[in-house]
């Protein structure tokens, strides 16, 4: 795949309620291709869904492939913790009874082939498939789903979900009923997780320690040093070779924190994939035959939290003056090359729900600004302070500090650490936030953000109307009548002002110019099942 693919932000409008067919098996053919202001290419999350993979029997593949990631794993348990280079090991040997689909912006099964719920939506029924086994060689049956739920309430990563369900009850041995404390439309969503990855009642009986190791995925555990390496080998009975075979054998991570290092591993061939890559360093890798990269528009949104308990910032018209003073895309290109897109809502770029309809769009207009500004209770001007919470944050508050300074608003910047930014909550302090946040497919993803009293609604807004509608959209089964609520939530934060956001940044992965199969996703969990890579003449 040579950067073939179109610039594409998957917004998620239809979630199937039932579903009764599909496959995770990818093509490696693109679909037209975009250009960022740096003139590198942006690719389309999830494009190689839903063809089998194209191995060209007149060309040599390698059998052990080597990705080189600069962050280290921790742990083997997808209870235990959740981030992109954790789910993207858990998906080579794990699965869960669903998965989303970026390519179709739909549920798709996994372990389950078909599934319903109540009116209420708050019992879902899956009914699972009969022709799988773990990798320990036992049979998977919904025992395995009542157990990994009986086992989830403990862990650090599942026991949110886990929380949410009353009971789950194995109907027979291939149907299985979750039983909710409240109605939830998201439910599928939750489901397709990494951290509800099934597992195998009989793998903890025998290894209490370790049993977490076997899945039933395509790839196995084979040997392992947290931190430092981890080698997964082909598990030639998994339900995922039943349609497609590919010659890769073996899979190596390997933790290299130096971005240089990577990318000259990759150009040399001593790696096939090198993870995150400096966006800087990609205009002159382009240039290598060797090598071919991946840049996605990422499930992370950068903005401006306003401090809505503040002295200042509860001032409405302050809030607006401020958001429409910022011109993004000048920070954008300053602190980021370029790399992103400009953000139109306070929503997830992939997000169910997301609008942008705008009576008055939200975007750079200096004498909208000065308008608001002149309605506030602060006309002739302010002193604010802006806080960042890492070095490219404090350059955001620089690039905005001068923007500001255009309409009578001088602000000062300080940059802080994690425990300082508590303080400053804590305190009161806080004024004008420089921060991001990670986003989802699911609509109910921004919940936290948005609920007073929660630890990541850290600009304090409150908005009992919006607490509502969340609660509404979460339970309502009409998805025109969800689309209508998550609407007005995102009307009424745009025109209360609590964030101001600036826009959604981007993953960047290199890569042999031999390999294909992989599943490229914005939320940086990809998935390499199915992954091969043509061997170098």
């Amino acid at each position: 795949m040579k950067k073939t693919l179109a610039l594409i932000l998957a917004i998620v409008m239809t979630m199937a309620l039932v579903a009764c067919g599909g496959s995770k098996t990818p093509t490696t053919s693109g679909s037209g291709s975009a250009t960022g202001s740096s003139g590198l290419k942006v690719d389309q999350a999830g494009a190689d869904l839903n063809e089998e993979v194209k191995v060209d029997e007149t060309k040599k593949y390698m059998k052990d492939l080597v990705f080189g990631y600069s962050q280290k794993y921790s742990t083997l348990d997808p209870q235990d913790t959740s981030n992109g280079v954790q789910d993207t090991l858990y998906m080579l040997y794990h699965n869960s009874l669903v998965r989303y689909s970026y390519d179709s912006k739909t549920i798709e099964p996994e372990l389950a082939k078909s599934w319903s719920s109540n009116d209420s939506g708050d019992e879902w029924t899956f009914v699972l498939r009969d022709d799988v086994t773990f990798h320990n060689g036992e049979k998977f049956t919904a025992d395995d789903v009542v157990f990994t739920w009986e086992r989830g309430a403990g862990g650090s990563a599942s026991s949110a979900t886990a929380k949410l369900i009353k009971e789950v009850v194995a109907d027979n041995d291939y149907q299985v009923t979750f039983k909710l404390t409240q109605g939830s439309m998201d439910w599928l969503y939750n489901m397709a997780d990494c951290k509800a990855s099934i597992l195998n009642r009989e793998a903890f009986a025998a290894d209490p320690e370790t049993g977490y190791k076997i899945g039933t995925a395509g790839w196995k555990v084979d040997k392992y040093e947290l931190g430092i390496d981890i080698t997964f080998v082909k598990y030639a009975d998994s339900w995922v070779w039943k349609d497609v075979q590919t010659p890769t054998e073996s899979i190596t991570f390997r933790t290299m924190t130096e971005d240089s290092a990577r990318s000259i591993a990759v150009q040399t061939g001593e790696i096939q994939v090198g993870a995150s890559p400096a966006v800087s360093e990609l205009t002159t890798l382009d240039k290598d035959p060797n090598v071919d990269y991946v840049l996605l528009t990422a499930e992370t949104i950068y903005y401006l939290g306003f401090n809505c308990e503040s002295e200042k910032l509860s001032d409405v018209n302050l809030r607006n003056a401020i958001a429409y003073a910022t011109d993004a895309q000048e920070i954008l290109d300053i602190v980021y090359e370029g790399q992103g897109d400009l953000a139109e809502s306070f929503w997830g770029p992939t997000q169910f729900g997301l609008y942008t309809d705008y009576e008055q769009p939200l975007g750079y207009n200096v004498e909208l600004a000065k308008e608001y500004l002149a309605k506030s209770n602060y006309p002739n001007g302010v002193e604010l302070t802006i806080t960042a919470a890492s070095s490219n944050f404090a350059r955001v508050a620089e690039v905005l500090q001068s923007q500001l300074a255009d309409i009578g608003i001088k602000c000062n910047v300080e940059q802080t650490d994690s425990p300082g930014l508590k303080q400053l909550i804590a305190d009161n302090k806080l004024e004008i936030l420089v921060y991001n946040k990670s986003c989802g497919a699911q609509g109910d993803q921004f919940r936290t953000i948005l609920t007073y009293g929660n630890s990541t609604n850290r600009c304090k807004y409150n908005n009992a109307r919006v607490m509502e509608l969340l609660d509404l959209a979460l339970a309502e089964k009409d998805e025109a009548k969800r689309l209508e609520m998550y609407k007005e939530i995102q009307e009424l934060t745009h025109a209360e002002m609590p964030y101001a956001p600036l826009f959604y940044g981007v993953t960047s992965m290199l890569h042999d110019a031999g390999l294909s199969g992989a599943i490229w996703q914005p939320n940086t969990k990809h998935d390499f099942t199915y992954v091969i890579c043509e061997e170098r003449a």
